[in-house]
């Protein structure tokens, strides 16, 4: 078994982002400061092809148009029939993801660390629709068959070979954290020697109707930590890291993009759809992250915010950074990217911590962006509506959940 002490590195990443696809279109958007959220007239094609009808909401969505997705599917062979175009985002992601760490064929000793919020939701929501207007011998038995969770793990590990350890994780919006933070585990105690982790998430109905009617949208692109929020963006998407031990790296000669130095969980134990209000449970997920990597406060150079654009997420992500950072919390920055590509649900936490990994290796602190009228309550540096050149040695990527399921990552530069 290895020690606790054993180095966790990110020797590749894929991206499916509201952006579009791979690293490049999110960077040039985080780097020049540009929103990815759209009218969702705007996504009228995209939707028509999911199958998906946004019936009256009229607000701005984040998600990949079908036009890229059909490009990349048709080069590399993706199927997109009824289970196929849902699960084309993590099938894409995935693929960048182990190219990019040189794992074109050899990924038989792979495990994978999957999250998701609503997993193939639409589907079994197209599935009613379809039963109640035909004979239950008229579906299609391919489709039924393509609903369950662990659904898209089997058709990863099979499409990729993949024979490592397998899991789905759904935790709402930290789901994907923990799916790293389950990889970091499997890593460090020797049960595998690599994993693709990350997470996904498509467009459903349920999600946006039942956050709708909690009233935490915004009918405006979302805007974290300003005085006039009025809740997220809903976006779609999905990212995947390929995590692995140093050695392993170094025996088969990857470059390492990053390094996940620490990982931290927790539980409010108070409300199913509301935070604590004294920010312990958040606090105490950045504490453990922090012990778990080793490291002091004032080691953190970036946080990136869970950020919601919610009234109570806001305010109280930010009682829970001063508590764990004291009077250096107004030293360091802190931006919520879902301003960018909206609020992704179970590809979120994967996404946002492949944006740490990007920002510590090119030393660059993305924006919060649509950042105007500023809340008395929120006054930390929420680094407003531009990047900034900055060294980053460290960066925490902060994930809180509904049902109160915290979760931190430290993302660091890797020497």
């Amino acid at each position: 078994m290895r020690t606790h002490a054993e180095r966790i590195v990110v020797t590749g990443m894929g991206l499916v982002s509201p952006a579009g696809i791979g690293q490049g279109p999110l960077w040039q958007a985080i780097v020049e400061g540009k929103t990815s959220l759209r009218p969702v007239a705007e996504l009228a094609t995209t939707f028509a092809r999911y199958r998906f009808d946004p019936g009256e909401y009229a607000g701005y969505v984040g998600a990949p148009t079908i036009e890229e997705l059909d490009a990349y599917a048709s080069a590399h062979d993706v199927a997109m029939d009824d289970g196929g175009l849902f699960a084309v985002q993590p099938l894409i992601a995935a693929h960048e993801a182990l190219c990019d760490a040189g794992l074109d064929r050899d990924r038989a000793g792979v495990g994978l660390s999957l999250g998701t919020n609503f997993g193939q939701l639409g589907l079994l929501e197209q599935l009613v629709r379809r039963r109640r207007a035909t004979s239950l011998q008229e579906l299609a038995p391919g489709m039924v068959a393509a609903y369950p969770f662990p659904t898209v793990s089997r058709l990863l590990t099979r499409r990729f070979g993949l024979r490592g350890p397998s899991m789905v994780f759904s935790l709402a919006c930290a789901s994907s954290n923990f799916a790293l933070g389950h990889a970091i585990d499997l890593l460090r105690t020797g049960q595998a020697d690599c994993m693709l982790a990350g997470g996904w998430e498509a467009i459903q109905a349920s999600g946006l109707v039942g956050a709708f009617r909690l009233g935490v949208i915004d009918p405006q692109p979302c805007r974290p930590f300003t005085k006039d929020r009025m809740g997220f963006t809903p976006g779609i998407g999905a990212a995947f890291l390929v995590l692995e031990t140093l050695p392993s790296a170094r025996a088969r000669g990857a470059e390492p993009l990053a390094e996940i130095a620490g990982f931290g969980a927790s539980c409010d134990a108070h409300h199913i759809t509301s935070p604590d209000p004294d920010g312990q449970g958040m606090a105490l997920a950045m504490r453990r992250a922090l012990d778990d990597a080793g490291i002091g406060v004032d080691q953190v150079d970036y946080i990136n915010a869970h950020g919601t654009g919610t009234y109570l997420n806001d305010s109280i992500e930010t009682v829970a950074i001063k508590r764990v950072f004291g009077a250096r919390a107004h030293a360091i920055p802190v931006s919520s990217t879902k301003s960018i590509v909206g609020h992704t649900a179970g590809a979120s936490a994967a996404l946002e911590a492949a944006i740490c990994c990007l920002a510590v290796r090119r030393g660059v602190v993305p924006p919060t962006l649509h950042y105007d009228t500023p809340d008395p309550e929120c006054d930390l540096d929420y680094v407003p509506n531009a990047s900034r050149s900055q060294e980053i040695g460290t960066a925490l990527s902060n994930s809180f959940a509904f049902g109160g399921n915290n979760s931190t990552l430290v993302v660091r530069r890797y020497q």
